[in-house]
């Protein structure tokens, strides 16, 4: 599956409406018409035939079904291409091309491909997507960058720009950083996993899971859900906490409607939330978190930095 819409390769490449541009190419040298159909020869493959900037549709099963004006036939074994016209083509624009959508899809393809393949003597590729069918963000980055670099051949100005974003001497690009640990990609373990992940999943009040604190034990992997049970101000607002019970998720109340005072207080495993609001905010009934919390002494798949002791003798 490819790593990003093309939307998303517009967003954040600006270039990239002129990159993913197809480009016709003009066809010359059609031959003599037998019965209006007329021969083009070494044309190279054609997806899309256009007459004068119009697009003549689909191409038909085969040269015989070519019977009507504006049908047409490319044969990928004899690279022949047939035109049905009772106008002469050489006196016409003809242009080919491939199909829009069909040569995005292609080059998304591509562009993952390559990613996959710079990635995977570090992770197992290809990247599976999170619980909502989305791939991590920084997944998607590096992968927008790799295809504007190689739709951007025969433009340099673009195509270093984006080669520095992944790769460069210093060492700092995105490819760089990620093959040497210095960023990670969300699933990943590392130092911190044992504090846990906080994300929203439906939050409409004013107050804020700030951070977590403490180090899990006791637990190897958990989904943990934060809920509002009463709405209202620091002070008055409670919270109840959802832990897995055997391998269903969130359904073990570990903590029932504590009221949220605004300093650190208790999650599970050891950890503690604090929870932070604006003079005014308050939480909103059913407003949801959801902390995703390793064990301490789990594998560390991403160690980040590391340090050595130096001495000199």
């Amino acid at each position: 599956m490819p790593y990003i819409t093309e939307q998303f390769f517009y967003d954040t490449v600006p270039e990239g409406r002129i990159l993913l541009k197809t480009a016709d190419r003009p066809v010359y040298g059609w031959g003599a018409a037998v019965s209006s159909v007329y021969p083009a020869y070494g044309t190279g493959i054609v997806t899309v035939l256009k007459q004068d900037g119009k697009d003549l549709g689909a191409a038909q099963a085969n040269v015989a079904a070519v019977t009507t004006e504006g049908q047409w036939y490319w044969d990928s074994t004899t690279d022949k291409l047939s035109l049905y016209t009772e106008t002469d083509p050489n006196t016409q624009k003809m242009t080919a091309g491939e199909d829009h959508a069909t040569y995005t899809t292609r080059r998304i393809l591509a562009a993952t491909n390559v990613i996959d393949s710079l990635l995977t003597a570090k992770y197992q590729t290809p990247f599976q997507t999170d619980k909502s069918g989305n791939y991590d963000a920084l997944l998607q980055l590096i992968t927008a960058y790799q295809l504007a670099v190689m739709q951007s051949a025969g433009k340099p100005e673009i195509n270093l720009k984006y080669q520095a974003m992944l790769m460069n001497e210093t060492e700092t690009g995105l490819l760089d950083q990620i093959l040497a640990g210095k960023v990670k990609f969300e699933f990943e373990i590392d130092a911190d996993s044992s504090r846990g992940s906080i994300s929203e999943v439906s939050v409409s009040g004013g107050l804020v899971l700030l951070e977590t604190r403490g180090i899990a034990s006791g637990v190897t992997w958990d989904a943990i859900k934060v809920i509002v049970i009463l709405g209202g101000a620091i002070g008055t607002a409670t919270y109840s906490v959802f832990t897995k019970d055997d391998d269903t998720l969130k359904t073990n109340e570990v903590i029932t409607e504590e009221v949220i005072d605004g300093g650190f207080q208790s999650l599970a495993y050891g950890l503690q939330i604090r929870f932070r609001g604006d003079s005014g905010d308050t939480a909103t009934t059913n407003d949801e978190w959801e902390i995703e919390v390793r064990g301490h002494g789990e594998d560390v798949t991403n160690p980040g930095f590391r340090s050595m002791q130096a001495a000199r003798y």
